[in-house]
């Protein structure tokens, strides 16, 4: 079903993305990947597809939210290898990897106060198991880390590890996604010659907005499931709001099929629940991105000095130049925004929506 916000697994299931696909599954065979894109762009989905597709065992760790107060505990990485999804054609293997998650977080449970070295160690450990299973079985193992930039609040050095990993385990893949692609880039350094994974190769799959044709094609597909079949003025006034951001798409699509109604009074509805949603998102930013995020809010394809000259009408004061250049590459960094040319744009028509409304401290 197309309108279904969990990720998708299967090929029917999921909607365009061919190229993208197609290039995923066939780097993956042979390198480390990076799935990058803005939120709500269907990175899980298209991982597990093509996962799915080549029949490629995996273990699926989901980090979106696990960081408390910036930081990720020894305890809380095991628990979520303990915890995490595993998928393999074949049954054995997969038992194989779990009985070797299994034992190893158990040992953790009772070292978990020891030196970090020792701790080090058993996931060092861990990975082996894995990486001497796949042997076994004949099988390459992927392991992906979904917001893997989360990773870098992990009070053990994690890079260093997967590092080891990416230079001594031949058969297990690496796959890094996020949705924060400045930071993303930050956390893996391979440009940064004091990272570890500095100069290692990492193939990139980069997921971008449908197009304003393939947006109306998938509220199409997706409501016809539904028996459905709004009228074209109703699903361009949908797209013009959404712009091609699938996970607001499939959002739209629920909750006027839950209602059975196309007006323009539903698209408001619907479009103010998702700008709800996502002001909860954006209320956590230090005050100057708040500034900053509400003056580009209001205007079309601003330049540096428009949105200096709106944040300080906002702020009722001369920000400093530093100030607002620090918000705008922070705000860059997590992809909450992006820069063309000289001018800036939000990156999402949802944030941009909840922005005009949001109040800076």
């Amino acid at each position: 079903m197309l309108f279904s916000e969990k990720p998708k697994t299967r090929l029917e299931d999921f909607f365009d993305r061919r190229d993208e696909l197609k290039q995923f599954s066939s780097l993956v065979e042979r390198s480390p990947v990076v799935v990058k894109g803005i939120r709500r762009i269907g990175k899980s989905s298209l991982i597990k597809v093509g996962l799915g597709l080549l029949e490629q065992p995996y273990i699926y760790l989901d980090l979106r939210g696990v960081a408390i107060n910036k930081k990720i505990s020894i305890r809380t990485i095991f628990e979520l290898l303990s915890a995490s999804e595993t998928s393999s054609k074949s049954s054995r293997f997969v038992q194989t990897v779990k009985d070797a998650v299994r034992e190893v977080s158990i040992a953790s449970v009772f070292t978990i106060r020891l030196a970090q070295e020792r701790t080090r160690n058993l996931l060092l450990e861990l990975f082996r198991k894995l990486d001497k299973a796949a042997k076994a079985h004949a099988h390459k193992l992927v392991i992906v880390f979904d917001e893997a930039q989360v990773l870098r609040f992990a009070t053990l050095d994690m890079k260093e590890l997967l590092a080891n990993v990416y230079d001594n385990m031949e058969n297990i893949t690496l796959v890094f996604a996020g949705s924060q692609i400045g930071v993303l880039k930050e956390f893996i350094g391979v440009e940064d010659p004091y990272s570890p994974f500095y100069g290692r190769y990492m193939a990139e799959v980069e997921l971008k907005p449908f197009s304003r044709e393939l947006s109306l094609e998938f509220l199409k597909q997706g409501f016809n499931e539904f028996s459905l079949k709004p009228d074209e003025r109703f699903l361009e006034r949908a797209v013009n709001e959404l712009d091609g951001i699938v996970g607001w798409l499939t959002f739209f699509g629920l909750k006027v099929a839950e209602r059975r109604k196309f007006s323009e009074e539903t698209i408001e509805e619907v479009l103010n629940i998702a700008a709800t949603l996502e002001k909860k998102e954006i209320e956590a930013l230090p005050k100057s991105q708040k500034l900053v995020l509400s003056a580009l809010s209001r205007l079309d394809n601003p330049r540096w000095s428009d949105i200096k000259r709106m944040s300080d009408s906002f702020a009722g004061r001369k920000l400093n130049d530093a100030e607002v250049n620090r918000a705008l590459k922070s705000l860059i960094r997590y992809s909450f925004i992006e820069k063309k040319g000289e001018s800036y744009t939000i990156t999402d028509p949802i944030t941009k929506k909840a922005a005009v409304d949001l109040t800076p401290d």
